[in-house]
């Protein structure tokens, strides 16, 4: 600490010595806005009132002239300015991002590996088979350069010269600059899919590759009984959730280290391996074409997607950041800039021989699920050491579980800020450990309801796409202020405005290619990776010739042992005039003789009061309100949608006939549908025209009371 000097006035009327103690100041003019190492807020309340009260002290017409000679504050800077810099939050001693201030060089490049590379780096070819070899490496390239280049903004904002505070949370660094109500309609869900969605896809992937090394190490002769997908996802969990037990983003620098070195062995170990055993039999590399030109382009825009979802990490650079010291001499961006570039370095080293290596190893029939480890397991699992294929394993969950800590420290920090600023208070351990777990089986929960959340990556990867690549341009234009249509003011609008016009563009081609081409949905499923999805000739390599599997084609040959055994799929025999009769069995029913009542409230001509009772085409409308009118037309919808049922047993008749890639059930399927509805239209179109013609209003009791019992009275007359 370096020497605290009062500044004092001197009025012209002598005012007796108070004994008060002058409010301590916590640190030199020297240190940024960053607490203390310990849990403890470094003002208390108690020297906030002090501080008031010994500020109130009489006007005098007498300049005030400072004792603090100018070589106490830094480099000369005025007195307001070194006051500004001793501004300090309580509440950041008590947070897990903030609580520890002493991380080094090492510790930011340990951090941004963990969290930079990820199992979503491993579908990377999926994309180089819509965009091909040139276009492939361009946009990977391109994406790279731009996302370091936002990561170099973010790591320059991150402490204000002028204001001496340093913004410890993306979010917060959002808010100061754009407003808490843009900040919840923009950044929120993306900044929270990105630690709690990511986390959520953790759990799943590593649930699935324990299930996977278990049976590695069990062997094709094991007999022990094996444990079902949701119970691997809770192990990989309550791992996860005890780990999450390290107090605050410092201590889980180890953790990140382990994370680190796991990442790049497993990303090394699937390219080298791919590489090595050589292009399977009759590859191709020409890109994928969709049926229609729109379709083709959202194809591509989905591909992009998938290239900038490989890129995360973004959201922790504050928050890793966060953990240094930082003084005006030694700002904390010189040794996180350092860090962030090593830690890149190897980034690079692991995503570009992941996608050109896979891509040229299987070019289009590269899983679109899974990716290279989907592939590894299938094309040369049978050609490869078991221990190799273990150890590739168990660097892709400790990876997981490294990256869930980190990922999750966010959340963490965000749960216990609710608690501090209610209590004013550090957190118990017990509340801290409760908070963590509540967390992490809240996840776990969220992997088991959707569990197919892998297979949206494009799409996720356009909604999050401008924390990566627009929000960072356009904070830096707003706190930076640069030259008007100088050089870095031309490449922070063009770089913002671009990032958000692909966010929208991709997520809507997210949108479109899961509509177009769909996902296996399976709510409260889950299901490991399909690592036998592709059945290897052991004498491929003798032989030299294999038959090419289409990765689409791969879901037809999927069975689930219990469809033998449930009526609905027992049996897979059916035919196209069976689908027929369940269908028209249960198309045809007896509301559809409700359909001329419909017809009583959409009519076209009025009942004139007085007029006596006979066969009317009539909406009662001299006798009900304009809102019962409106009523009864919404009412009338509803006896029309009421005869259109059958569709809430539609795929369970598809179900029940055979199907394959050559002869899929769709076909026979639709033959059979079109069949029964042409039965079902002559059936009900008569029905509802020729009963409303027949009988107009009489059969129809109307919604309310009164006019219900006008119309059966004046009935009963006519009769």
């Amino acid at each position: 600490m370096g020497e605290v000097v009062e500044i004092s006035s001197n009025p012209t009327t002598p005012r007796p010595v108070s004994d008060a103690p002058s409010p301590p100041i916590s640190s030199p003019p020297s240190q940024y806005h960053s607490p203390s190492l310990s849990r403890s807020p470094l003002l208390t309340t108690d020297d906030l009132t002090q501080t008031d009260i010994t500020n109130k002290t009489p006007k005098s017409s007498t300049p005030k002239r400072s004792l603090t000679p100018s070589f106490i504050t830094p480099l000369g800077s005025p007195i307001r300015r070194a006051l500004h810099l001793t501004k300090l939050d309580p509440q950041d001693a008590w947070l897990p991002i903030t609580e520890s201030r002493n991380g080094n060089v090492y510790y930011a490049a340990f951090h941004t590996l963990c969290s930079g590379i990820g199992i979503q780096a491993l579908i990377l070819p999926v994309a180089f088979t819509i965009l091909g070899w040139t276009w492939g490496i361009i946009s990977l390239t391109v994406a790279f350069i731009w996302q370091l280049y936002t990561l170099y903004l973010l790591v320059e904002m991150h402490e204000s010269i002028e204001t001496g505070l340093r913004y410890s949370r993306y979010l917060q660094l959002f808010s100061a600059t754009f407003g808490d109500k843009l900040t919840k309609l923009l950044a929120g869900f993306p900044i929270l899919y990105l630690s709690a969605g990511t986390n959520v896809a953790l759990i799943i992937i590593g649930g699935s590759t324990s299930k996977t090394f278990f049976q590695i190490l069990c062997g094709l002769t094991c007999t022990a009984k094996p444990l079902t997908p949701v119970e691997w996802f809770l192990v990989f969990t309550s791992a996860a959730v005890l780990l999450s037990q390290l107090p605050n983003l410092n201590s889980i620098a180890g953790v990140s280290l382990i994370g680190a070195i796991t990442a790049i062995g497993y990303c090394t170990l699937i390219w080298v391996i791919s590489v090595a055993e050589g292009r399977l039999p009759i590859v191709s590399y020409k890109t994928v074409q969709a049926n229609t030109q729109i379709a083709q382009v959202f194809s591509v825009l989905n591909a992009l997607g998938i290239i900038a979802f490989a890129f995360r990490g973004h959201n922790l650079v504050l928050e890793i950041q966060a953990t240094m010291p930082s003084s005006e001499k030694h700002p904390s961006r010189m040794p996180m800039w350092r860090g962030v570039k090593f830690a890149y370095l190897l980034v690079a080293m692991c995503l570009f021989p992941l996608a050109i290596g896979g891509y040229w190893a299987y070019g289009q029939m590269i899983p679109p699920n899974g990716g290279m480890l989907t592939a590894l397991y299938a094309f040369h699992g049978r050609d490869t050491s078991q221990f190799i294929l273990g150890l590739t394993s168990l660097f892709v969950i400790i990876s997981a579980l490294s990256s869930f800590q980190i990922y999750g420290m966010p959340i963490f920090d965000v749960m216990e800020s609710v608690y501090t600023r209610r209590k004013k208070q550090a957190c118990p351990w017990w509340l801290r450990a409760t908070i963590r777990a509540m967390f992490g089986y809240g996840c776990f929960f969220v992997a088991v309801a959707i569990p197919f959340l892998g297979s949206l990556a494009g799409l996720i990867g356009g909604i999050a796409l401008p924390v990566t690549l627009a929000y960072p341009c356009l904070m830096w234009l707003k706190i930076k202020k640069p030259k008007m249509y100088s050089t870095m003011w031309w490449l922070n609008w063009g770089l913002g405005v671009l990032g958000l016009a692909l966010s929208a563009v991709l997520t809507a081609a997210g949108i479109y290619v899961i509509i177009d081409t769909g996902i296996q949905v399976n709510f409260f499923k889950p299901q490991r990776y399909r690592n036998c999805e592709h059945k290897r000739d052991p004498n491929l390599k003798n032989s030299g010739n294999q038959k090419r599997v289409n990765p689409r084609a791969v879901h037809f040959m999927e069975l689930n042992p219990q469809d033998a055994w449930l009526p609905i799929t027992e049996s897979r025999n059916g035919k196209a005039y069976y689908a027929a009769f369940h269908t028209l069995c249960s198309g045809i029913g007896i509301q559809a003789l409700m359909l001329p009542v419909g017809f009583t409230d959409l009519g076209c001509r009025y009942l004139e009061q007085g007029q006596k009772y006979r066969t009317t085409y009539s909406r009662y409308q001299a006798l009900i309100p304009k809102i019962s009118r409106i009523l009864g037309a919404v009412n009338a919808f509803g006896f029309i949608a009421l005869a259109s049922r059958g569709h809430n047993i539609i795929l369970e008749i598809q179900a029940s006939m055979p199907s394959s890639e050559k002869n899929p059930s769709q076909v026979p399927m639709w033959k059979g549908v079109k069949s029964a509805y042409l039965l079902i239209a002559m059936c009900l179109l008569p029905l509802a025209i020729g009963g409303y013609w027949a009988y107009g209003n009489m059969p129809s009791p109307s919604h309310v009371m009164e006019a219900k019992f006008k119309v059966l009275v004046e009935a009963s007359h006519y009769l």
